[in-house]
């Protein structure tokens, strides 16, 4: 798993602990907590660059990431120095995210991921403000800046989420994410920041002679190919990403869909393969839908309610 994609899960699981809903976008901001909300305002000025370290599950394992950090505004660039694929390189800008793989030097393009994790922490603020409780209090200082600390209690009285707020900067320097039953299944923190007055228009481009774009709709192809499948994909929902899973020897092509800032994965099997061994690909735990057509297993996960999954495997073809 990447970690951009292990980002946008861990916070996934945690909202998917309280009750299903979507709001749009100005009922969230408006029903985020108040120091939230500052964040999501100061997200489109902001000016931060760092390093940050970056914890999943994958596999049952745990695995560290740590990359350097660059935003200006709604532009983001991701450089992986230790951990998982060092080298790798993320530009968000104009609404498209560029990942160079510094192994086959292509370059893969997909939709932008930042703005949505945002987004669904104000999902999660929202409903545990409508079902569990949001508790405030002083955080201590994360890279040498004082921080307010929000903790999201679910109504099982178990931490989903911790969350580290810079008031003065209006930007989130660390966080936690828990399952269900109170473990923690990732976090993210910076080990340092700075505030610069200028980032260079540069740093949000990707510049590798010789690079090829590869669309996710072709990685999907090939990736079918490479496994002998038939290319299955949810219709109706922009592809994010698919690659190739191994899970003890099983072949297994994931692929992820977005739809505005609903986000679903969906696994196609030869075989069977028991969903909760999948889960804990993601260190959590969410809803799933599991059937079978044309030899394969297909299971869909996602922040979705069971009936919502099951609706949407009708648009799973080839």
């Amino acid at each position: 798993m990447t970690r951009t994609l292990a980002l946008s899960v861990l916070v996934a699981f945690s909202v998917a602990s309280f009750s299903q809903g979507r709001p749009g976008p100005d009922a969230r901001r408006e029903m985020a907590h108040p120091l939230f909300q500052k964040v999501m305002q100061g997200r489109r000025t902001l000016r931060m660059t760092g390093v940050r370290v970056l914890q999943h599950m994958e596999g049952g394992d745990r695995r560290l990431v740590t990359e350097r950090f660059w935003q200006d505004g709604p532009k983001v660039r991701t450089e992986v120095t230790d951990g998982g694929e060092v080298g790798q390189i993320s530009v968000e800008s104009n609404r498209l995210r560029q990942v160079w793989d510094p192994r086959s030097n292509e370059i893969r393009e997909m939709p932008m991921r930042e703005a949505e994790a945002v987004m669904r922490f104000a999902r999660l603020l929202m409903r545990a403000k409508a079902s569990g409780r949001i508790v405030e209090s002083e955080g201590g200082k994360v890279a040498g800046q004082r921080t307010r600390l929000l903790e999201v209690i679910a109504p099982n009285n178990n931490a989903i989420a911790r969350l580290w707020i810079d008031p003065d900067h209006s930007a989130m320097l660390k966080f936690q994410a828990f399952d269900p039953k109170g473990a923690m299944t990732g976090s993210m923190e910076f080990t340092s920041v700075d505030f610069p007055s200028a980032i260079p228009g540069s740093t949000f481009t990707i510049n590798k002679p010789g690079s090829r774009v590869v669309t996710a709709e072709e990685t999907l192809q090939r990736v079918a190919r490479g496994l002998g499948f038939k290319p299955y994909r949810l219709k109706g929902w922009k592809i994010v990403e698919a690659r190739r899973m191994a899970p003890k020897g099983t072949k297994v092509m994931m692929s992820v869909y977005m739809d505005a800032d609903r986000r679903v994965t969906l696994f196609q099997l030869q075989g069977s393969v028991n969903p909760e061994r999948l889960h804990k690909l993601f260190g959590g735990q969410t809803s799933s839908y599991v059937w079978n057509t044309d030899g394969y297993q297909f299971v869909l996960v996602g922040d979705l309610p069971q009936d919502a999954l099951r609706r949407l495997a009708g648009q799973v073809g080839v």
